[in-house]
């Protein structure tokens, strides 16, 4: 365990591993703090008995002394603090509590705090990121309401200024979403599967045009109202064919 460096962490060996290859495993630095006097106390009382006894007294402990003992019965202890503290072992969803269920709270933990998943899967040491996000996250405690807050406000204020807009005859700026129109090649372009299929487009004296050999919606307007598409015309859409002047010979 490395509790004075930079980030400190606690050394999991490759034994102690179900994988076998041992892991580093970082501390909140809160917690660093505590082992620090957990273990600075440990280290007081073993100086306390060495002293009692007549026995050389430690400077520090030993390397390979334990940070604490994992007692064999640690079941039964967990159930009999559970019975002390009034905690119910099974809860309202039938689930039982047990040691091992302290690794899904740490999930669901990360989960609520925000947590990439990534990042999530790689403190709990999982091969795989389903296991972190549907078996070690319980939804039912995640904040699904507050989640719902960083959508973006609908103000109702403004869907009735534009609706007082239109009816003066003025035209509000469209929505960001707005569907594009019908022409060929742009988004929201409807082919007619029944049209003929050999039109070409030659339109009020524009330059006939080369494409596919169906019509859109746009075509049959150009092709049956040519006077009024025309005066509708914009920079997107082909050119107009140049007109005679007086220095064309």
């Amino acid at each position: 365990m490395e509790l004075d460096g930079p980030v400190p962490y606690a050394v999991l060996e490759a034994a102690d591993e179900k994988n076998r290859q041992g892991a580093h495993i970082p501390l909140r630095a809160d917690l660093a703090a505590d082992l620090r006097q957990w273990l600075a106390d440990k280290a007081s009382h073993a100086r306390e008995e060495a002293l009692k006894h007549g026995a050389i007294i430690p400077a520090r402990l030993a390397v390979d002394t334990p940070l604490f003992n994992v007692p064999a019965k640690l079941v039964k202890i967990l159930e009999r603090d559970l019975k002390a503290a009034e905690i119910s072992k099974r809860d309202a969803r039938g689930r039982v509590i047990d040691v091992h269920a302290l690794r899904h709270t740490f999930g669901t933990h990360l989960s609520k705090g925000g947590v990439p998943l990534r990042t999530a899967q790689a403190a709990m040491r999982h091969s795989d990121p389903k296991l972190t996000a549907n078996v070690y996250t319980d939804p039912a405690l995640l904040d699904i309401s507050g989640a719902l807050s960083v959508l973006p406000a609908l103000s109702l204020k403004r869907v009735e200024k534009a609706a007082e807009a239109k009816a003066e005859g003025a035209f509000p700026l469209a929505p960001t979403l707005a569907p594009t129109s019908d022409f060929r090649g742009h988004l929201g372009a409807i082919p007619d599967t029944m049209a003929p299929q050999s039109y070409t487009g030659q339109v009020d004296g524009q330059t006939p045009r080369k494409g596919p050999k169906t019509l859109t919606i746009l075509d049959r307007e150009c092709q049956e109202k040519p006077n009024e598409w025309r005066a509708r015309q914009d920079s997107n859409l082909w050119p107009l064919a140049p007109e005679a002047s007086a220095l064309s010979n």
